[in-house]
């Protein structure tokens, strides 16, 4: 994982610093991403707020004082006064919104719900973000406001998802819900005693992986008082019992007190995948992306067995495309304007193959600089054409268009795995190219492919006409 506060907390991207204080002349990698989007007035005001507090921990850093634990401190009380600055700011706004109700007359006959899209580790084992089964990230704030229905200060302890709400909102408007829909509404659960009987069990599961944070692919069941989770990739199971174990600290699989428990769990969670139709939970990652903004998307193929093998002669067996050549392509046709083709990486690190201004584009960013080869033909709407990116093993940056080579720029290797996954019609973390513009694709791609490896013109030219 990469959610250490004291390790892997981004300067720029986390902190919101404009420069790194391990290299004072060096901007923090990402943070002009925030900065460029502010207006003159938003600029002036972040400067004033933010640049005493960087000019302060870049002379400390210096001066030797911040190292180690006090480090770690100071990143923590950075992002902890940050997150609780937003919190402050939703809480005010919400404050606007029900003042708004009940200026206009409307509280009594509105319905209020607070949630979100997922719990949030804040320094607890020493992580920040979310994405994990644990259960600082699994809880979710959910708070009702039901005049006349809730009693106001009531709680309910059952085991509710964020699937349920669609239909919990139908149900208040006295709308069925659709057959097909997997939640279930809580209306009943406000009403209280009208429920019947409630599900025992919710299930989980994370697949991003290579991605953001570098958090293991994994699914799980939890009931109310027990938690089994397996990391597929690495074929590891965690068996928790909430109630002795509240904090997760101590995985009981395979402890012989638990085997009636593990075996329960485990009957439980292939049962919750089957209603869930997560029947493939292992899939490859061809099966699991998924486009974006698209109108339809045929073959997607990762390809590791290539005609050029890696610069040190290996045959990688992962996403991972640092210090390698590679090539990128897909047949296109493009129903208007531009957009990412594939892209991995983002700010920092990664590669891109995308149209703009109609042109096709390959970049490769390293360091924080990109370096992007551009064809000077366009591929109109309607179009269909295969384009191929390709990063040689002299590091020099190559474009094709339906076989056929069509322009060349100096390039560099990635020099380490990027932390952002792979995204096919769009570029869906920090973006790795200079789109300026619309980034989700619209069209069609097909026949995607990922070599890790130089391909040469021939095989270019076999694959353009399959």
């Amino acid at each position: 994982q990469e959610m250490e506060i004291h390790g892997h907390m981004r300067w720029g991207w986390d902190l919101k610093l404009s420069r790194n204080p391990a290299n004072p002349d060096e901007a923090a990698e990402d943070f002009n991403r925030y900065y460029q989007r502010f207006t003159e007035g938003q600029a002036k005001a972040w400067d004033k707020a933010y640049e005493p507090k960087t000019d302060k921990l870049v002379a400390g850093y210096q001066s030797g004082n911040l190292r180690g634990k006090e480090l770690a401190r100071w990143k923590y009380q950075r992002y902890i006064k940050d997150y609780l600055r937003s919190i402050k700011s939703v809480d005010d706004n919400i404050g606007r919104i029900m003042a708004y109700l009940n200026e206009r007359g409307l509280a009594e006959d509105t319905v209020v719900i607070y949630c979100s899209d997922q719990g949030f580790f804040l320094g607890e084992n020493g992580w920040f973000d979310k994405r994990w089964m644990y259960e600082e990230s699994l809880r979710m704030p959910l708070i009702v406001r039901w005049p006349g229905v809730l009693e106001p200060g009531s709680v309910d302890k059952h085991l509710v998802q964020n699937l349920d709400l669609a239909q919990t909102f139908l149900e208040m408007a006295g709308v069925d819900a659709p057959s097909d829909m997997q939640g279930r509404s809580l209306v009943p659960l406000m009403k209280q005693n009208q429920h019947g009987e409630w599900r025992d069990s919710i299930y989980y599961h994370y697949y991003e992986y290579p991605g953001a944070h570098s958090v293991r692919r994994h699914y799980g069941v939890r009931t109310e008082r027990y938690k089994l989770m397996h990391f597929y990739n690495l074929d590891e199971w965690e068996l928790f019992d909430l109630k002795e174990d509240p904090d997760e600290l101590n995985s009981v699989y395979g402890d012989p007190d638990y085997a009636g428990v593990q075996k329960r769990m485990k009957r439980e969670l292939k049962r919750l995948q089957k209603k869930y139709g997560d029947d493939n939970p292992e899939a490859s990652l061809t099966q699991i992306v998924r486009p974006h903004m698209m109108d339809k998307i045929k073959r997607v193929k990762l390809k590791r067995v290539v005609s050029k093998k890696s610069a040190d002669g290996s045959v990688p067996q992962n996403l991972d495309p640092s210090i390698k050549p590679l090539t990128v392509g897909a047949h296109v046709t493009p129903s208007g304007g531009d957009g990412v083709i594939v892209a991995r990486g983002g700010g920092s690190l990664g590669y891109t193959l995308y149209l703009k201004g109609g042109k096709p584009h390959f970049g490769i960013r390293s360091g924080g600089v990109l370096k992007e080869v551009v064809a000077d033909r366009k591929i109109e709407a309607g179009e269909s054409a295969h384009v191929v990116g390709v990063l040689d093993t002299d590091s020099t940056l190559h474009l094709y268009i339906d076989g056929e080579h069509v322009a060349e720029a100096e390039g560099h290797y990635i020099t380490r795995n990027p932390s952002d996954g792979l995204s096919i019609g769009t570029d869906s973390g920090s973006e790795a190219g200079e789109y300026g513009g619309n980034k989700n694709f619209r069209g069609e791609l097909s026949d995607i492919r990922v070599y890790w490896g130089a391909l040469g013109k021939g095989a270019i030219k076999k694959w353009a006409n399959e």
